[in-house]
């Protein structure tokens, strides 16, 4: 588990500074929005007591900022930079998503559809989605292709 950590870390120093695209183009280890389709201001926000939300980009907050655990070839864990490392997003249909204590489960363990741009978890596959909306909170819905509470990007805070 460290080494991974003490790799992604590497990944951050060696990444480019740039906007880049989900999982597949490496995004760094720590210090990335996660933004969805619905608006270019809003960003996943993590509160242990507060819980998952979406709330105006804030660069001075940590708990907006992610970073990605790789786990396996495909997958990877979301872990909450504002929680030391310590909290997941865990994504359940009936619970919704939440930050719970890292400890690599299926509802901890994120995966990206074809398209790159929906955020999946391995309890449901890609037939559930991560979907964020400030109004209906942030949950588990069945996958849409038109949805853009379910696009999500990563972007590197400035």
């Amino acid at each position: 588990m460290l080494a991974r950590f003490a790799t992604a870390v590497v990944a951050l120093v060696l990444a480019p500074s740039t906007i880049v695209q989900p999982a597949r183009a490496a995004a760094p280890a720590e210090g990335v929005w996660l933004k969805n389709g619905s608006s270019s201001t809003l960003c996943l926000d993590g509160s242990v007591s507060q819980g998952v939300r979406m709330m105006r980009c804030n660069t001075a907050s940590r708990y907006q900022q992610w970073a990605q655990i790789w786990i396996g070839l495909h997958s990877f864990e979301l872990r909450n930079v504002g929680s030391d490392f310590r909290y997941c997003l865990d994504g359940s249909v009936s619970s919704g998503a939440r930050l719970l204590p890292c400890n690599e489960n299926d509802w901890q363990e994120w995966i990206e559809d074809e398209s790159g741009n929906h955020l999946s978890n391995l309890a449901y596959g890609v037939r559930r989605s991560l979907d964020g909306s400030v109004s209906q909170g942030v949950r588990m819905n069945a996958t849409s292709s038109s949805s853009l509470y379910q696009k999500w990007r990563f972007v590197v805070v400035r």
